[in-house]
């Protein structure tokens, strides 16, 4: 390939199809191809390179090392397993509505891997996603709060499409976590729905039960006054 052609497109930020063009060009010269349909082939591989990219720094972002999809979890564990929901949720189409749901369940049913499966749908969807443990969140504030960066943290747990928080409830947190969490709660429900007068009651959006086995994850959706697009384990 011409260099001068592959640096003037590097400079356009052109990398994509920097990198199809070799392939482009030896498909034309096999079979050829209208000039219209090599730019559409070139425009689409260079839209394709830009999705690539960006979905692996969303899942950085996400602090998702490890990419894990509804397509690799074992349905047969549990036939109980409400597959049709959770394939529903992967889809993100419930982070749209700001709503919120609770993966519950003993340790080793698969909750970790639904819960980024969803995240990881959600990014897909072009949503923002954050996945963190409760205890490495409330380390989190603490070293926040002794930088002085409590502020951005919070604005960062806001803002985020969907925030996936696991090992919720897995033992007691300090008061000052605790507090930090309730914050976090309060001001994303708060981003989607303005304060009223009466009293916002968190707790509440958390009673239904959906799936009584207790050998499963339990599913609970949460109702309009939970806090948007968390998630626990």
């Amino acid at each position: 390939m011409n260099p001068q052609l592959s640096t003037r497109l590097r400079h356009l930020r052109l990398s994509g199809m920097v990198e199809a063009l070799p392939g482009r060009v030896a498909q034309a010269e096999a079979a050829p191809l209208p000039h219209l349909e090599f730019l559409e082939l070139l425009v689409e591989d260079e839209l394709a390179r830009r999705a690539d990219r960006l979905f692996a720094r969303r899942l950085k972002q996400a602090g998702i090392t490890v990419e894990k999809t509804l397509a690799d979890f074992d349905w047969t564990f549990n036939p109980k397993i409400p597959k049709t929901k959770i394939v529903e949720l992967a889809s993100a189409r419930f982070v749209a509505t700001h709503g919120g749901v609770l993966l519950i369940g003993p340790p080793g049913v698969g909750k970790s891997h639904v819960a980024t499966a969803i995240a990881i749908g959600a990014i897909r969807a072009g949503r923002r996603a954050l996945v963190r443990s409760t205890f490495d969140l409330a380390a989190d504030f603490a070293q926040a709060e002794a930088t002085g960066s409590r502020r951005e943290l919070v604005q960062q747990l806001t803002r985020v499409d969907l925030l996936v928080l696991e090992d919720f409830g897995m033992k007691k947190l300090g008061a000052n976590a605790a507090e930090d969490l309730l914050e976090i709660f309060v001001r994303r429900h708060e981003a989607v729905n303005p304060p009223r007068r009466h009293r916002l009651r968190v707790g509440t959006a958390w009673r239904s039960r959906v799936w009584p086995d207790t050998r499963s994850p339990e599913l609970r959706p949460a109702q309009s006054e939970a806090a948007p697009g968390c998630r626990r384990r």
